[in-house]
């Protein structure tokens, strides 16, 4: 699917009367031209019953910070950023207070992740693997009770914070 046909947009309204009930939602892949509309759709709050987001292989950094804010009231459990040349992750990621699942994998210009990471305590999984240029994880990360796992591998990490002992329940790490 895609939001434009025949240089005509489709009406916001249209697509939230077309899919009322849409619990997963992927725009991975799509031109610089149809993110913003994904996010106006994310913004206008009529995907109520949306629990997860990948918008993944785009390279539109910017975006991110828009999608965080846009989704701060919402039940999002999971969300996929893989792929889009992050170097940083907005501080707003801490509004989506329900997050189970975050896979920032494959961003290979990451250098860092915001203290209010730690803020997503119903965090659960979180994928930071493949992104060469993450030297360090902030102490903020001992926040993440909830954490089960923890993808860091092929990163820079030289070290882990001491505060990784607080993650009582994770599992596995990678």
């Amino acid at each position: 699917w895609q939001p434009q046909q025949d240089n005509k947009t489709v009406p916001l309204e249209r697509i939230c009367r077309a899919f009322p009930h849409i619990s997963k939602l992927g725009f991975s892949g799509c031109s610089k031209y149809h993110v913003p509309q994904f996010v106006s759709m994310l913004a206008s709050n009529c995907f109520n019953h949306l629990t997860s987001i990948d918008m993944s292989e785009n390279d539109h950094a910017a975006v991110v910070d828009d999608m965080c804010n846009a989704l701060q009231l919402s039940g999002v459990v999971s969300v996929r950023i893989r792929k889009c040349n992050l170097e940083s992750l907005p501080v707003s990621i801490e509004n989506l207070a329900n997050l189970q699942r975050l896979d920032i994998s494959n961003n290979p210009n990451l250098r860092s992740l915001p203290l209010s990471i730690g803020n997503l305590t119903n965090l659960q999984h979180l994928n930071i693997s493949n992104s060469s240029q993450l030297r360090s994880l902030s102490d903020s990360i001992g926040n993440l009770i909830n954490l089960q796992h923890l993808n860091i591998s092929n990163n820079q990490l030289r070290s882990l914070p001491d505060s990784i002992g607080n993650l009582t329940n994770l599992q596995h790490l990678d």
